[in-house]
């Protein structure tokens, strides 16, 4: 055997050097101790004849909605739109009904002035009810 001067390194794995940084980076052995086990599961399956698992994850596949799909997302979203303006007129007009029946408890001539000028009730499509509606919601 010649020697040349020249050192000779075997080069580990390089799972075993990312393992080795990341025991250094965490200052703990739970990196090696968890890259211990994998070896030693593979090690125990090749003794068997079985296949080594595959360990490698990719990230979710991102799937893309077919057409009709996408028709029947943006149906439900018109409606749930739908559904909130209507859920907030509603609230709106109980609101007004609720300050008309504080007002209607303290003033009565100022309840009617405003009844009359149609500020407070509504509908909840922004229409004002016709007076004979509302003298006949009154009574």
């Amino acid at each position: 055997m010649l020697t040349t001067g020249v050192k000779m390194y075997t080069r580990l794995d390089p799972e075993i050097e990312e393992c080795l940084k990341q025991c250094q980076l965490q200052n703990s052995a739970s990196p090696m101790t968890k890259q211990y086990l994998k070896l030693n599961i593979l090690n125990k399956r090749h003794a068997n004849g079985l296949s080594p698992i595959n360990t490698t994850f990719t990230g979710e596949k991102k799937y893309r909605l077919r057409p009709d799909e996408e028709m029947k997302k943006e149906k439900r979203r018109e409606q749930n739109r739908r559904a909130a303006a209507k859920c907030r007129n509603k609230k709106k007009w109980e609101e007004r009904l609720s300050q008309a029946m504080k007002l209607e408890t303290s003033t009565p001539m100022n309840f009617m002035a405003i009844l009359a000028s149609g500020i407070l009730l509504r509908t909840g499509q922004g229409k004002r009810i016709p007076k004979r509606k509302r003298m006949k919601e009154i009574t």
